[in-house]
């Protein structure tokens, strides 16, 4: 009998941490999970700079698949953007003398694409190859992959799409491979119109579809085949920094009205 595959994932952005601060952000796209990282399990800022929040995201991640580094390892990437967490994982399996390993990711921009292979020749991580498409419909073999990481994907997903895309995870995923999703939920349902209106302009701000909880995706990863091995909430990691940035999007928005005369 195969081994199940499994689901790992972090679960933040609870509504009492989106403040209306996330609506001035400068828009360049949710970066809750990496900021989560600049702060410590009890909420107080350790010091980091963002590059290395990112860099413990992705080491985290990585760290769940719980992947023999002496064998052939075949990662995916959904959702890579400009690649940075390909680069990263490359650079982790090199520090940790990963013997044979390949890294691929996936994007629907052409764009981001091109850098991600630029970006990553120009560092040497030689063993990452990006292909421009839809995740939607994943063109790999079935069975191919030991490990995917899905960072900051599956909130730029409707609710209805979701399925499509774990239940395409799970086909590429080689027997006892593992999803690992760190990603932004919301905590509960809103309950007031001030709520409402607050997470509906931080959705359109960050062109974010209609955000599930996390038992909903628990439910959504069980319903397509996945076992939960682990889930943790982050929230109280990231609410400091979401904090910090409402005070510098708050003083860049006032600051470019000021200039602007609006």
């Amino acid at each position: 009998m195969e081994r199940p595959r499994t689901v790992r994932y972090s679960h933040e952005w609870s509504l009492g941490a989106v403040e209306r601060s996330d609506s001035v952000m400068t828009g360049q796209g949710p970066r809750g999970i990496r900021y989560a990282w600049l702060n410590n399990e009890d909420g107080t800022r350790n010091g980091l700079g963002l590059n290395d929040g990112i860099r413990l995201a992705t080491s985290s991640a990585i760290e769940q698949l719980t992947l023999d580094y002496s064998r052939p390892i075949a990662l995916l990437d959904i959702g890579c953007g400009v690649g940075g967490t390909a680069l990263q994982v490359d650079l982790f399996l090199q520090r940790h003398n990963a013997r044979d390993y390949e890294i691929h990711g996936i994007s629907i921009v052409a764009d981001q694409i091109r850098l991600a292979g630029l970006r990553c020749r120009k560092l040497r991580a030689t063993n990452s190859e990006f292909l421009l498409g839809n995740f939607l419909h994943l063109p790999y073999e079935s069975r191919y992959f030991d490990g995917i990481v899905a960072i900051e994907t599956f909130c730029h997903i409707p609710p209805e799409d979701k399925p499509k895309l774990l239940q395409g995870c799970l086909r590429v995923l080689a027997p006892g491979g593992k999803l690992v999703i760190l990603d932004g939920y919301v905590a509960r349902e809103e309950k007031t119109a001030d709520e409402e209106c607050w997470l509906r302009v931080l959705r359109n701000g960050w062109t974010l579809p209609e955000l599930v909880t996390g038992e909903e995706m628990s439910n959504l990863a069980i319903a397509s085949g996945f076992n939960i091995e682990n889930a943790f909430d982050a929230s109280s990691q990231v609410r400091p920094s979401v904090e910090l940035m409402y005070r510098r999007g708050k003083y860049i928005f006032v600051h470019c009205c000021n200039s602007t005369g609006c």
